[in-house]
């Protein structure tokens, strides 16, 4: 994980370039925060006009790196602002269409604000018009990596019908990497907020080993779409069989706030049916223990 440096914004803006310059995209991605964000202003339809998060960013730079192939980086001016963190980048891109061949420019003009030797915004404004070309295969690829949120809650319900398992690696990729769990009615001694990707599918995997070991064998869904595109909700039942006493089970386990940015989970609001769960799997006397302390 790339840590906060003493580097200068100026020096920040040449390992910028170098990265563009030599198709660095991993060394490029690694010069923003982690929660870094990116604007484009003039972004033509088809392209989200913003972008948050590290992981995102280098998702979308090796998203973009086999439809074109920068040759060189010119024209290249830093101009620095009253504010220390603040500088204002222009330069012009060289690069190759890879499927065509066919060489363009972009200029470009970008407004970067940079602390502690990492990019934590920037505002880039670049001409819709240049590299026409490459825009229209980039949109299209865009388009299939940033699923909204009814796409990703119908992920979500293929992995736990399939598998019976959340937290796999089905599901790990869905996540941004500040993503945030919450469990509302966690009952004491239980977390209500977990943060991070790594976090939340370790809990969610320990998660589904104990489902397996209670003997739930089906998860049953209903994704409900919402008014904006990045949110859904989703109902979740499980069935079984209790390996304790054979009996069969079925009873309505949670229900789901799905928010998504750029294509991957960055909030899921988790709220579990606590008691019914405890009756069924027999456990109410442990709960009733921690409620009473």
């Amino acid at each position: 994980m790339t840590e906060p440096t003493t580097a200068t914004p100026r020096q920040i803006v040449e390992r910028f370039l170098r990265a563009s310059a030599d198709n660095a995209w991993d060394d490029l991605s690694d010069l923003y925060a982690p929660d870094a964000v990116i604007e484009i202003p003039f972004a033509p339809a088809g392209i989200p006009r913003r972008f948050q998060g590290r992981e995102d960013h280098r998702a979308r730079f090796k998203a973009a790196a086999p439809l074109r192939r920068i040759d060189k980086v010119d024209a290249v001016m830093v101009h620095e602002t009253s504010d220390p963190e603040v500088v204002l980048v222009e330069f012009d891109s060289h690069a190759t269409v890879t499927s065509t061949g066919r060489s363009f420019v972009s200029s470009y003009a970008m407004v970067m604000r940079i602390r502690d030797g990492l990019i934590v915004s920037s505002r880039d404004y670049a001409n819709p018009l240049d590299g026409a070309e490459l825009r229209k295969e980039l949109s299209a690829v865009l388009s299939e990596r940033a699923p909204g949120a009814q796409e990703i809650a119908e992920r979500i319900r293929r992995s736990l019908e399939e598998t019976g398992e959340a937290g796999t690696g089905a599901l790990d990729g869905l996540f941004t990497e500040d993503a945030v769990y919450e469990l509302p009615f966690a009952p004491p001694g239980r977390p209500r907020r977990i943060e991070g990707r790594e976090e939340i599918v370790a809990h969610l995997t320990a998660g589904a080993e104990r489902a397996l070991g209670l003997g739930i064998k089906k998860v049953h869904s209903v994704i409900h779409e919402c008014a904006d595109p990045q949110v859904a909700i989703l109902e979740l039942q499980v069935e079984g069989e209790s390996p304790a006493t054979g009996d069969s089970f079925r009873f309505d386990s949670s229900i789901g706030v799905i928010r998504i940015r750029n294509g991957r989970i960055a909030s899921w609001r988790d709220y579990p049916n606590i008691i019914g769960g405890a009756a069924v799997f027999g456990t109410l006397p442990e709960l009733a223990a921690t409620l009473s302390r």
